[in-house]
């Protein structure tokens, strides 16, 4: 506040202006598990296409603003960093494996959404 020059009038500084900005989190809806019978080897290996899982995933938002990022561990996920090079030939390293999901738009990554999902191969009888 600064003084007029006269005690009884005082005239306020202008206050600063900002505009604030909510940025929207990111949803990602957890699809159900993928399911594969096994082959001859019966090894639990097999190759999945992770990318199947996206319109589930992004559960309406548009796939033109939103990433589906997959990854092997949650860290991973979080960080992120190390994501699945290839997730439409994607051979799992554990049966059952969690598979983890990041959901973000290129203009907010910190607003992220996440989720996880198994790949199972079940053995030939």
């Amino acid at each position: 506040v600064e003084s007029a020059g006269d005690s009884s009038c005082y005239i306020a500084s202008p206050l600063p202006v900002f505009n604030l900005v909510v940025n929207y989190r990111a949803l990602a809806t957890e699809p159900s598990d993928m399911v594969v019978c096994d082959d001859a080897s019966n090894d639990g290996v097999a190759q999945f296409d992770l990318t199947t899982q996206d319109a589930t995933i992004l559960g309406g938002q548009d796939p033109l603003v939103y990433t589906v990022t997959y990854y092997e561990t949650q860290a991973d996920a979080e960080a992120p960093m190390n994501a699945i090079a290839n997730p439409a030939t994607y051979t799992n390293t554990g049966n059952p494996q969690t598979i983890h999901v990041r959901v973000e738009d290129a203009t907010t990554p910190d607003c992220y959404g996440y989720t996880s999902f198994e790949l199972i191969v079940n053995p030939l009888p």
